[in-house]
């Protein structure tokens, strides 16, 4: 090997060395410095109310509304096809019965029954907690679980928000495949704190 061609060799890697190394100071700048995209809330541009339901709530134009499905009690069904994501609320009327017998809340009431309920109608349920939570400026709890999607056979990912008045509960229940959770939860988030009762 010739000291020209020596030269010329040590030259490259000086230039390719110098190369990844301002690509990984790019790199580095851009995750410390760009917002974290999975993280923005997006803007509520559309407005949902239901006066019968007697709530409102807001949805960014990323969502498409969906005939709801009354067999189930949903009152508006809000998804993004691309992530497969679905948000959707509803109202539960008549528990005065509840309400009213004993002295626990009717929403500690609805608290244990939801986290009796669930195992019973999600397979390979995966509880991940319940915590407390404000839905409509009320006191409400959040649970967040996954489970084993039996048509698609993956794994969903699915957060339910409930208050309580005197006599009703309302819920808001997005859900996604496990995998895009972290991308859609902004747009959870940012849709049930719209949550507005009449």
């Amino acid at each position: 090997m010739t000291h020209t061609h020596r030269l010329h060799c040590k030259r490259n890697l000086q230039i390719t060395t110098f190369s990844l190394l301002a690509i990984a100071i790019i790199l580095l700048l851009f995750v410390f410095f760009y917002p974290d995209v999975a993280a923005r809330a997006p803007a509520i541009t559309q407005t949902f109310t239901d006066q019968d339901a007697g709530f409102s709530l807001g949805y960014p134009d990323t969502l498409e509304k969906q005939p709801a499905n009354s067999s189930q009690g949903d009152t508006i069904v809000l998804i993004d096809a691309r992530k497969n994501f679905k948000i959707s609320a509803w109202k539960e009327s008549g528990l005065g019965i509840l309400a009213s017998s004993g002295t626990v809340s009717l929403l500690d009431q609805l608290k244990t029954n939801v986290d009796r309920q669930y195992p019973a109608h999600y397979p390979d349920i995966d509880r991940q907690g319940i915590a407390d939570a404000t839905l409509g400026g009320q006191p409400a709890f959040r649970i967040n679980f996954s489970y084993m999607h039996p048509i698609y056979n993956r794994r969903e990912h699915v957060q339910v928000t409930v208050t309580a008045t005197k006599d009703s509960a309302f819920y808001v229940q997005c859900s996604s495949p496990v995998s895009t959770w972290p991308f859609v939860e902004p747009v959870c988030r940012a849709v049930t704190e719209s949550f507005v009762l009449q």
